[in-house]
Parts: C-alpha cells; sequence; structure tokens
C-alpha cells in the first residue's frame, strides 16, 4: 500500500512538472509560431484587440471611411466547433448609444462575470476637457446584473483605455497619458479588494514603461503579460513585447516579441490560449486595416 502511494506521488508530480513546462510562455515560444489570417478580418473593417468571452472572443471594429461619430463598436464571435472550427460572423456586443460611445476594446475575468470596456461618455460635457475632446474611459459591466458603472479613477484630463484584467479578477492593467508619467502613454496597474479597487499605480515604473506609448496590454497569467509600444528599438511601428514578474510588484526590461510576430507596421492586441497553444493578434502588415491573426505555437 505504501509503495502504491509513493508511485501515485511520483506520477503526481512528474505530471505536475511537465503541464507546467508546456504552459511557460515566454519570448522563444514565438520563435516558430504559425500565423495566418484570421476569417473574422475583413478589408473595409478596422478589427482589432481581441479577447476571450464565454463561448466566443470580444474584439473592437471600426468601419474605414465612416461618417465622423459611427465610431468603434464591440464586437462578438462564437466560436463553432464542426469540420473546420471558427468563428461565427460578429454582431454587436453593446448596442446602448445612449450609454455607450465609441465601446472598445474590453477585458474579462476567466469566469466573465465582470467585464471592463474602453468607451466616451455619451452625455454632453461629461469626462471632456477643456478643448471640447472627450476622453476614453474604462467601464465595469456587472454581467449578472447587467449593470455598469465608470471606474473610479476616470478624469476629463486624460484617457483611461485598453483595459486587461487576470484570470482572478483582482489584478487590471490599463493604458492612460495621464500627465506625470513616463512617456505619452503608459501601462498603470490596480488591484481589487473586496469590492472596492485601489488607487492606480504605474507598472514597474522606468523599467516597464518607455518614453513612447505603450499600450494594449494583456495578462497573460500572473507572471507574464504582453503589451504594445512604438519605442525606437522596435521593428516597426507599435510592436509586442513580452515581461515577466521577478519579484513582488516587480517585472523584468521588456522583450520584443521578434520578427515573427513584429512587422513593420502595426501588431498589438494579443492574446493566447495556452490549453491550446494557440491565439490571436492585430496586424497592419497587410497594409491598409488592422486585421486578426491566428497563430500556433509550436510544441516540443
Amino acid at each position: 500500500m505504501l509503495c502504491k502511494s509513493i508511485v501515485i506521488l511520483i506520477i503526481a508530480f512528474l505530471g505536475f512538472n511537465v503541464t507546467s513546462s508546456q504552459t511557460q510562455i515566454t519570448v522563444d515560444s514565438f520563435k516558430n509560431c504559425t500565423i495566418s489570417l484570421s476569417k473574422l478580418s475583413d478589408k473595409t473593417y478596422n478589427r482589432y484587440a481581441p479577447v476571450y468571452f464565454k463561448k466566443g472572443i470580444l474584439y473592437a471594429q471600426d468601419k474605414i471611411g465612416a461618417k465622423e461619430g459611427i465610431g468603434t463598436k464591440l464586437m462578438y464571435a462564437r466560436l463553432v466547433k464542426s469540420k473546420t472550427t471558427g468563428y461565427k460572423k460578429g454582431i454587436v456586443f453593446l448596442q446602448d448609444n445612449e450609454k455607450y460611445k465609441n465601446v472598445g476594446p474590453a477585458a474579462t475575468d476567466g469566469n466573465s462575470t465582470k467585464l471592463y470596456f474602453t468607451a466616451n461618455h455619451p452625455k454632453p460635457f461629461n469626462l471632456m476637457n477643456n478643448e471640447a475632446i472627450y476622453k476614453l474611459s474604462i467601464y465595469e459591466m456587472d454581467m449578472k446584473r447587467n449593470k455598469t458603472k465608470l471606474m473610479f479613477f476616470n478624469n476629463n484630463e486624460f484617457n483611461c483605455m485598453h483595459p486587461t484584467v487576470s484570470k482572478n479578477g483582482k489584478m487590471m492593467i490599463f493604458s492612460t497619458d495621464e500627465v506625470g508619467g513616463v512617456g505619452n502613454s503608459d501601462l498603470y496597474v490596480c488591484y481589487r479588494y473586496g469590492k472596492s479597487w485601489s488607487n492606480p499605480e504605474v507598472l514597474g515604473e522606468y523599467v516597464v514603461n518607455s518614453s513612447s506609448r505603450d499600450v494594449f496590454p494583456y495578462i497573460i497569467d500572473d507572471e507574464t503579460i504582453v503589451f504594445a509600444s512604438d519605442r525606437p528599438e522596435g521593428y516597426g511601428k507599435l510592436d509586442l513585447y513580452l515581461i515577466k514578474k521577478v519579484g513582488k510588484e516587480k517585472w523584468s526590461v521588456p522583450e520584443n516579441m521578434g520578427p515573427k510576430i513584429n512587422s513593420e507596421e502595426d501588431d498589438f492586441g494579443l492574446i493566447v490560449d495556452k490549453e491550446q497553444n494557440m491565439g490571436i493578434f492585430t496586424s497592419k502588415r497587410n497594409g491598409g486595416v488592422d486585421q486578426l491573426f491566428e497563430f500556433h505555437l509550436a510544441t516540443k
């Protein structure tokens, strides 16, 4: 009986280690990945910054050449598994124009109980600066109660945008062009304690953020974050970078994710499904519009 217990413990231990090594995401994970254009892409629309949500994905969309005021819409596409696995045609997710303007991109926790999204306030003079420019803000929606509220840190003098939330819903990272940061747009982090959020602080300070734009973050797991930046050492305009946690609230120096993922154009809005070793990201490498690309990571 004792021998059997020891064998079970050894198997469990080995199984844990194998799983951990398979799900470890680093820059090297993307060196030999395969990339293909998603069927959700369309030459007449910018479609960008996806996030996994329930049995599909949410993504932001705006029409090329649309009249001023049409704005960004948050779209939902359901994943269908049949002979050819893929996403159904996207539909508008939030249609109430009296509550939201220019909606997207969005984020959600692991259970999809809370939804966080970027939008302009629809009411005149709300979150508008002295130059009559409406600022982007972050909303929190309780999916069970269908109730939405503005996050407390929004301000009419700067944009708060591109939220991402950890699976347990206790950490949020977003981008803002608040005066006093490191660069043009910086990544900030705040934490949920009970029903309240802490005051946002610069993520990693000068280690993570640059004097350029740092935008579109995504929390892959508690130890790994990807984001986009147009800092000068990249391959093109916006490039994707990866950071790893190295201590309590401390992060590594951002590492460019390489020429396979990055191009001479904008590359941003990357998400990863670690269980399937695949994901989606946004790129303008084909010219004209932001398109969604799917990638599969090479497995050992």
